[in-house]
């Protein structure tokens, strides 16, 4: 660990993030909450995970819009088989990322006519 790792303890034997970390994360981690009813309370795994996707250079929004795809278009969400997989480590994964990355920004650019963000 770090200098800069900051860990706090929470609940249980749950390491949670920095403050810092957790801010970048949680946008994320409330959007696939809404397609798997999972309340993400930002553990450092979690966060890691996503802030290592955005240290690479995504957006929140490409990460939210891969949440999106997996849930949505390949209908994760009403597949009993798959629906357990709607969850950050295999979506933000450093070697699973990229199965859904590009597919879900051309469904998005597809469905939406843009690659701006349409939730707002």
């Amino acid at each position: 660990m770090t200098e800069n790792t900051k860990l706090k303890r929470g609940r249980g034997a749950k390491v949670k993030a920095d403050a810092a970390s957790r801010e970048r994360a949680m946008p994320v981690l409330h959007s696939l909450s809404r397609y798997n009813g999972v309340s993400y309370s930002g553990t450092l795994k979690h966060c890691s995970l996503i802030c290592a996707r955005l240290d690479e250079g995504l957006s929140a929004l490409e990460l939210r819009k891969v949440a999106w795809y997996c849930a949505v278009v390949l209908g994760w969400k009403s597949d009993a088989k798959m629906f357990p997989y709607l969850r950050p480590e295999t979506l933000y994964g450093p070697e699973t990322i990229s199965r859904y990355l590009d597919a879900a920004r051309t469904e998005y650019r597809k469905r939406f006519g843009t690659d701006e963000d349409v939730s707002k």
